[in-house]
This record gives C-alpha cells, structure tokens and sequence, in this order.
C-alpha cells in the first residue's frame, strides 16, 4: 500500500493531491482565501421566502447565502427579542457555511456549528452523541466509554472514523510499544474534545459582543483538512515544495498527529519540480477529460451537464478471446471501480447516471451493484447507489459540499 498526500503551490493556488495504492483519488485546488465552507459568521437575515421555505441571509455586504427553514435548528440570535427557534427579517444570527457556492447557487449555512478535529467532531445546539458508520460494532463500544462523560452537555459529539486507531481489536497482540502508542492516541483525543469544545463556547460568546458580517471562525486550509479526514495509520508519505505549508503541517501534525510528523517531507529539488516527478499536470488534465481508458481496452465517457452526471460504459479496444457477454461483464466490473474513483477525483456530485454495457442476467446485474457499492464506502462524502432502471442505468446520489474539480479550477483561472 503507497498512500500519499502531495501538496504543490503556484502563486495563490494550492493544489492537494492524495493517492490511494499508488493511484490518485482526490485533488482540491484551493485559492488562498477564496473558499468560505466551514466558515462561521454573524448574518443577517436579508428576507425570507415562504413559498420555498427559505431565507437568504447575508455573511457580508452583498455576499448572501441559502438556508431552508425545514433545516433551522434552535439559532443563536444576536439581537434580542425574538422567540427561540424562529427568525424574522433584520434579525441577526450566527450561521456556519455548510455548501460553497456552485455555479449559479448561493453557498448554504446552517444554524447547526461544528468544529472538526482528526478524532471527533464538537457541535451546538445539535447534543447528540454519535459515531461513524465506518467504525465497527467492537470501536463504537469501546469508544462510548470515552463519551460517557459528555452525555449531559451542551455540546454534541460525533466520534469520527480516525478513532479507530484508539482501539485494538486483539488484545494480545498489543506490545508495550503498540500499548503506549494507544495510550498516546487516546490521550490527544481527549484534548481535543476538550480544546474544540473551548473553542465552541467562545465563539458562541463572541458572537453576542459581536456585529453582522464579523467572521468569528475561519476554516483551515484544505490541506490540513484533507490530514484530518484520511486515516493516519494508512497514509505512508505527505509531501510539499512549499516551506510556508510545511510549517503548519508540521506544527498540526506535532500536536494531532505526532505519529504522522516523521512521514512529512519538504521537496526542494531544484533541478526537478515536485509536479514534474509526479507527473501531477498529467494527471490533472487526465482528471478533466471527458475519456477515461481502463486496461481492458474499454473505457468511460463522462459528461456533466447542468442537471446530472451523464457516466457511459463503453467496451472499446477489449479484444480478449472470451465471449461478447464475458468481455461485457468484466469491462463493467471495471468500470464500477473506475466510475467509484472518478466521482471522488473529480468531485462530481448531485444526480449520476450510469449506462454499464447490457447484461442480462440476474447474477451479473447483482455482482456489478455490489462492486459499485463496496467501491464507494472509501467515499467520505455521502455517496448512494439507488438501484438500476428498468431501461438498465444506474442511479446515484453524491452529497453537493463543494464545487467539482473543473469548478474549482475555473475558479482559480478567473482569479
């Protein structure tokens, strides 16, 4: 297994690369102070629209955001006077940025505020206590007894997938280097509940001293978002060109993740660029064109239109000895891997359709299926696989948090 983050900085623009076994899964491309997710704010509810049940709230001057109302979860309102749980025009509340703007789409916020770290996510006025469905039944009850103590609060919690590595399911197994090591982990994810936790209350403290547009969180770069979100113990090797970026990687990692800091690296080869060894160009305009090969000589064409993803299997160059119906089957098998790959790598999200090769039987439309839905569990954003029509297309659903890739870098371009 070769997992890598590589990290690269031209002018403004940072790009974060990750590989997953050698192959590249994800790329972010991020302008130094141009995204607003996570961000939270003290808006101002510019109108609402009760025929779509919304309100638009401002985060700065002219700058407005989406919110439904079917979603207005107990809001902080700054300005007194209001009963709880209700908002008027003019009133004055504290929002978290929850979607980017995409396309002709305002960004959404919630009333709802969390703050992430590696193990756990803190929220208010949410106080629910929950766990992510990636970790096993054996994690969950082990780590409920860290959250014991927090059951009560004002906060709520959600115990993060990274937290199994707090946990060793063979207990015999564990040496005193692997022991002390857990005891370390554990450690750092009680300091973190504690420290986001601080940090929640003061922000909701500010907030009533405050006034509208005052930005009281600013979200970290993606970079460090993207180590909180891939789990530690699979990832073998962080590398950047950049020094400024590998002193705050360093300075995260020193106290998050300190297993983590001896695979971070700074590249300073001047006679060959980062980008360059890695090909990462390549693989970018690889990642932005409409055909992607598989090595049975198949291949995929992608087309994203304004309503949904358009994904069709197609068996191309296959020239093996085995059947039509065969080369059918496996070219989708691959396909399905491929297609999981490509939804991540370029960020697509909303409605994806997918036309496979026609199959039919049972046995290999039930095969198929599984390959996609076991390939999407790597997804962190919430990926569903519907079912296939009658007229033989897949259906999927990916959550819309940010822009695509292409979005992003048409973003980047017109900066």
């Amino acid at each position: 297994m070769d997992n890598r983050l590589i990290i690269t900085r031209k002018q403004d623009c940072v790009k974060t690369y990750y590989f997953e076994n050698d192959k590249l899964v994800t790329i972010h491309a991020e302008q130094t102070g141009n995204s607003i997710l996570n961000n939270i704010y003290i808006g101002k509810v510019k109108n609402i629209v009760k025929n779509i049940n919304a309100a638009f709230i401002e985060i700065q001057k002219e700058e407005k955001c989406y919110i439904s109302l079917k979603e207005l979860e107990n809001p902080l309102i700054c300005n007194t006077g209001h009963t709880a749980g209700s908002i008027v025009e003019g009133d004055e509340i504290v929002v978290q940025v929850v979607k980017d703007a995409m396309k002709t789409k305002d960004p959404s916020v919630s009333t709802n505020l969390s703050l992430s770290g590696t193990y756990i996510v803190v929220s208010y006025p949410n106080k629910k206590i929950g766990f992510s469905n990636k970790l096993s039944s054996y994690a969950k009850k082990e780590l409920k007894k860290y959250m014991l103590p927090y059951i009560d609060s004002e906060f709520g919690y959600i115990v993060r997938t990274n937290a199994a590595d707090l946990i060793s399911e063979n207990e015999s197994e564990i040496t005193d280097a692997k022991a002390a090591l857990l005891e370390e982990k554990r450690r750092i994810f009680l300091q973190e509940i504690a420290e986001l936790t601080v940090r929640l209350k003061e922000i909701i403290q500010i907030s009533k001293t405050r006034k509208p547009f005052t930005r009281l969180y600013e979200a970290e770069p993606k970079y460090i978002q993207s180590l909180k979100n891939i789990k530690s113990n699979t990832l073998n090797k962080i590398v950047t060109d950049d020094s400024e970026i590998y002193y705050k990687m360093e300075q995260f990692l020193a106290e998050q993740q300190p297993d983590t800091l001896p695979k971070l690296s700074l590249y300073t080869d001047e006679m060959l660029s980062l980008t360059k060894l890695y090909r990462l160009e390549t693989l970018l305009k690889e990642a932005l064109d409409t055909k992607v090969w598989l090595k049975s000589g198949g291949y995929l064409i992608i087309e994203p239109t304004e309503a949904l993803t358009v994904i069709d299997v197609n068996s191309g160059k296959n020239v093996s000895k085995k059947s039509d119906k065969e080369t059918f089957f496996y070219t989708n098998q691959e396909a399905a891997l491929e297609i999981a790959r490509q939804l991540r790598l370029r960020n697509l999200s909303g409605i994806i359709v997918i036309d496979f090769i026609n199959m039919t039987k049972q046995k290999e439309i039930d095969t198929i299926m599984k390959v996609l839905r076991d390939a999407v569990k790597k997804d962190s954003v919430k990926t569903n696989i519907i079912d296939m029509t009658a007229l033989g297309l897949v259906e999927i659903t990916r959550k819309k948090i940010e822009p695509s890739l292409k979005e992003q870098l048409t973003l980047q371009q017109g900066n």
